[in-house]
This record gives C-alpha cells, sequence and structure tokens, in this order.
C-alpha cells in the first residue's frame, strides 16, 4: 500500500504588517500587528501499482462494456478503489493542510483514487485488465456493465437457437467480428444491444513468499517484472455468487477466501447440479477462475472439457431462454437466480417466477446438449432436433429446417474454433 512521508512546516508569518492608522492622524509605531506563525501540514504518500487483475466478461462476450472497480468497507458498501490500466511504480502523491496531519493525509490518499482512469471498458471478447496497489489486501468488487442506448457497448449471441429479435433488423455485415445476415433473428454469432450488469467479487489477500508458492492460479508469481497477477472472470456464475457475498457483507459477514469458496460452491451445486458440478471441481473454490468461454469465438487458451461445457452450456441455455421474451430480460432472469441460489431454491423454488425461469431453463440445456452432442458425433441428428422443436414449440416445417440450418452451422463453428485455437 502507498507510503507515506510527514513534513511540518512552519511559516514564518510573523512578517510584520504594520497598520497604518491614517485615520487619525498619527504615527503611532507601536501599532503593528505580528500574526501567529502558521503550521502547514504535508503529507506525501509514494505507491507502486504492479498487482494486476485481468479477466473476461462473458454471456455470450461484452464488447466495449463499462468496467467499474471498488472495494468494500466494513459495512459492505462500494466505496473507490485505488487503480491504474498500467503497472506503475513509485506514483507520488502530495498534499498540504493547515488543519492537521490527518487533513493532509486524509487528502493526499484521496488523491491516489482521484487520479483513477475515467474510463475501462471491455475489450471485442469482454477482455479487461487493471493494476492495484502493491499489498492491497480485501474485497475487490468488478461490474461490467452494457446499455440498451447510449453507447457503443454489445452483447454477443453464443445460443445455438438464438437470442431472440432486433427491434429492426440491422443492416447486412459481412466485416470480420460483427458478421450479420440482415434478418430480424439475433442468431449465434450476432451482436446486440442489452442491458446487463454482470459482477464478480475477488478477495485480494496479501502473499507471502510461502503463500505465492502454493496458492497456483490465484496467486501466480509473476511474469518476472515485478508483476502478481490474479484472474477475476465475470460470468453468470460469478454474478450469483457476488450476489451473496455482498448481502453477506451488508449483514456483517467478512469477504475472504473461505466466504469466495461456499459462494462458489453453493452457486455451481444450485445451477448445475451436484454431478455436473463435480465436472467443473476446479471452479469450487473459486468460480472466477473459468468459465468465460464464448462459444461463438472460442480463443487461445479456452478450454472445452467437461467442467467447462457443463458451465458454457447453462450459460448459453439462459440467453436463449430470455431471448424467448416470456420470462423477462436476461438481467431479470439473473437476478431471479441469484435471490433463488442463496435461499437453496432453484428446482425446489416455492416462486413460481423462478419455477418457471428453471423449468425453460432445463430445456434449454437440453437443446444446447442435443444440438452440440449430434451435431459433433453425427448421430441421432434428425430425433436431436425434433426434440429441440417440441420443447421450442416449434411445429412449421421450414421453421425447423431453419433451425436446423442455423444450430448447426454455429456447432461446426465451435469445431472449427476449437480445433484451430
Amino acid at each position: 500500500m502507498a507510503k507515506r512521508i510527514i513534513k511540518f512546516t512552519p511559516i514564518a508569518a510573523s512578517v510584520a504588517l504594520t497598520l497604518g492608522l491614517t485615520g487619525c492622524g498619527s504615527d503611532n509605531d507601536n501599532n503593528k500587528y505580528t500574526p501567529d506563525p502558521v503550521t502547514v501540514y504535508t503529507s506525501e504518500v509514494s505507491t507502486n501499482f504492479n498487482t494486476q487483475v485481468s479477466g473476461k466478461a462473458v454471456k455470450g462476450s461484452l464488447m466495449n462494456a463499462v468496467v467499474t472497480v471498488s472495494t468494500l468497507n466494513d459495512a459492505g458498501e462500494s466505496v473507490p478503489v485505488a487503480f491504474r490500466l498500467e503497472a506503475a511504480a513509485d506514483a507520488s502523491y502530495a498534499a498540504e493542510s493547515t488543519t492537521s496531519q490527518a487533513d493532509a493525509d486524509a487528502k493526499a490518499l484521496a488523491m491516489l483514487t482521484a487520479a483513477n482512469p475515467a474510463d475501462v471498458i471491455t475489450s471485442a471478447t469482454g477482455g479487461y485488465s487493471i493494476y492495484l496497489e502493491d499489498g492491497f489486501t480485501g474485497p475487490l468488487y468488478i461490474t461490467v456493465s452494457t446499455s440498451k442506448e447510449g453507447d457503443d457497448s454489445m452483447v454477443k449471441c453464443d445460443a445455438f437457437t438464438g437470442c431472440g429479435a432486433y427491434g429492426s433488423a440491422p443492416e447486412v455485415s459481412d466485416v470480420a467480428g460483427m458478421v450479420n445476415n440482415g434478418d430480424s433473428a439475433i442468431d449465434f454469432g450476432e451482436w446486440y444491444k442489452d442491458d446487463l450488469e454482470l459482477q464478480v467479487v475477488k478477495f485480494i489477500q496479501a502473499p507471502s513468499p510461502v503463500a505465492a508458492s502454493v496458492r497456483g492460479i490465484n496467486f501466480a508469481e509473476g511474469d518476472g517484472t515485478g508483476v502478481e497477477q490474479y484472474f477475476a472472470n465475470v460470468t453468470l456464475y460469478t454474478s450469483i455468487a457476488a450476489k451473496m457475498l455482498l448481502d453477506g457483507a451488508k449483514d456483517g459477514s467478512a469477504v475472504s477466501d473461505e466466504a469466495v469458496a461456499a459462494a462458489s460452491l453453493k452457486t455451481l451445486i444450485q445451477i448445475l447440479g451436484p454431478e455436473a458440478a463435480i465436472k467443473a471441481a476446479a471452479l469450487l473454490g473459486d468460480v472466477s477462475l473459468g468459465g468465460a468461454v464464448d462459444f461463438s469465438d472460442i480463443g487461445d487458451g479456452d478450454s472445452l472439457d467437461a467442467g467447462t461445457l457443463a458451465l458454457v452450456q447453462t450459460a448459453v441455455s439462459l440467453q436463449s431462454v430470455a431471448g424467448a421474451g416470456a420470462n423477462g430480460s436476461l438481467k431479470e432472469l439473473i437476478a431471479s437466480l441469484s435471490a433463488a441460489v442463496k435461499e437453496g431454491k432453484v428446482s425446489n423454488s416455492d416462486n413460481d417466477i423462478v419455477q418457471k425461469i428453471a423449468a425453460e431453463l432445463q430445456k434449454a440445456v437440453e437443446n444446447t446438449s442435443l444440438i452440440f452432442a449430434a451435431v459433433v458425433t453425427g448421430e441421432g441428428v434428425d430425433e436431436a432436433f425434433a426434440k429441440v422443436a417440441e420443447n421450442l414449440g416449434i411445429t412449421d416445417v421450414d421453421a425447423i429446417a431453419k433451425l436446423r440450418d442455423k444450430a448447426t452451422k454455429a456447432v461446426q463453428k465451435v469445431q472449427e474454433k476449437a480445433k484451430n485455437k
């Protein structure tokens, strides 16, 4: 954290200020005023920003999304935290006060956060990277948000069965990364506008030499530049876990590694079910360490193991449920699921809305799994799409054929990306 340098500067303000009493017509040399000396308290902070926190925001990818970074105080409230977009050494800030040393200290420390970047946005793949002060420890709260209006943020559709419909059909585009066929359907791989916020709460623990070597991916040993690295992806799952951690903090429960692990475990078991959660065992201690794979654009380093597939299939299925339009927006669905997970009741919820969402999500996950398995193996394709059409309530032959064509191309694209990554 910041190192403080304290300086006391007495100002020799006892310069004689002669008050000329011209009004009384006499020169009285005794009418001189000497002010008391003024003490100016100076505080200087010097710090380094070499603790990197990076990750991806995916539901599919969130492009040009606004990233906010804060920490939590003892009351569980979000408060500013100093961060930068690049590593920095010996960053110094100085402030003065004639009131007290504490006031000077507070002003100097406030300058650290006042110098935070004004705008932080994600890349085309949802990526972000920030640098915290060396030695920062405690909860780190990151939100990533997109908007339907007013900015350039967009969400990518990574559901095989699509993500609903545009308000008005966009223009045809074959620009790399922005391909659109020009119809009104939001198809797999297309970008669209939506009001969405994903979040993650990450606990940053001050490392010791021993901890740095045994904590694994949570505490990388750096890259030889003195930069320490943490990974914090922002996904459906981290958003649900974050809701529990934030509510707990407001109720007096401290955010810790143990709290993050408990929230991660509960989220995965409630959303995926125990059997599927075991496939993602590597994330049971911290769900932010994985799961940020955009099916429509598998990149270098993205894994498609059984655990990741379980996570992604459920996440993309939720997007298709939202796209259907009958169960609320994606933002509303995530909020409903977060509340249900906290209560420990998703599949057996007493809430009619959650029951409906869980039922639709189960169908959507089945659709995703059927399509993926059938197209990849080439077996049972007709039966798979017949069941998917039944789940979606599609009876028109042409509509089923269109669904099959689009979904098949989507899976083939995933296969191609996976082979070439």
